[in-house]
């Protein structure tokens, strides 16, 4: 997720944070005497493990490097917006920071979803580093899909190849014809239709409630963030790629 600071790498973060936050204070945040207080909003549950590691680590540091003059008001499970408007709402100034999934906003970030497809790596922590690698201000991803949104990235993430979750057998090729596969947009979608299956498309806090509904049949996803669910994993596969989401900051 993200990598313990140094001490010189909290105060160099520090004085950026700070001082980007005095500068965008009139255009995305408001004043509480000497504080300026940045609104984020997240897509994911508060308890959920990249919130818990990545999230509410960041506002605790910034927080905390901040030494008073930077407080949060944060914003998670979609409460001030759905998933896929996060970047529209850093965008438009009606929150200073933004939990982006690539996929969500693939029209958006078209070369970002380069990260999903197969076979790129096999952990989280190499995926992470090569994203955050390629998302640098002076690199081809950045200045293609990023500068032209006018934000900035704090951190970036990118989840462990996803598995296969599904209420059925999967057993070859054509068990999945008409299977009804969630997707996140992007290339999941473009995944799903070569497969034969039906695309859902939705954001992740909604997969559980859907597979209960039995709206869904299947979902990818890391193991991590399908713990909980009453599903069965296909075994024998070749993992798929993952999500990123890299945070933005509105500038």
């Amino acid at each position: 997720m993200i990598s313990r600071f140094t001490a010189g790498g909290r105060a160099r973060f520090a004085a950026a944070i700070i001082a980007w936050a005095v500068l965008q204070a009139a255009a995305v945040s408001a004043r509480a005497e000497d504080a300026t207080i940045l609104k984020l909003g997240s897509f994911l549950a508060p308890n959920h493990y990249i919130e818990v590691n990545a999230t509410k680590y960041f506002i605790d540091e910034a927080t905390e490097l901040a030494q008073g003059r930077l407080k949060f008001e944060y914003y998670p499970a979609q409460q001030i917006g759905k998933a896929a408007d996060l970047l529209t709402l850093a965008q438009n100034g009606v929150i200073g920071i933004a939990t982006v999934s690539v996929a969500y906003v693939s029209e958006k970030l078209p070369l970002s979803g380069e990260i999903e497809f197969f076979g790129l790596f096999d952990t989280s922590c190499a995926g992470t580093r090569a994203f955050a690698a390629a998302l640098q201000p002076d690199k081809l991803l950045y200045q293609a899909d990023y500068k032209p949104n006018n934000v900035h990235i704090l951190f970036s993430v990118v989840l462990s190849p996803y598995k296969l979750f599904t209420r059925k057998p999967v057993r070859n090729l054509a068990d999945f014809s008409g299977l009804k596969l969630r997707t996140a947009g992007g290339s999941m979608e473009l995944m799903a239709s070569k497969l034969g299956a039906v695309s859902v498309q939705m954001a992740a806090p909604d997969i559980y409630q859907s597979f209960s509904r039995g709206t869904l049949d299947a979902c990818f996803s890391p193991i991590s963030a399908r713990g909980p669910m009453t599903c069965k994993r296909w075994p024998n596969t070749r993992p798929p790629g993952s999500a990123s989401a890299p945070p933005a900051l509105s500038g």
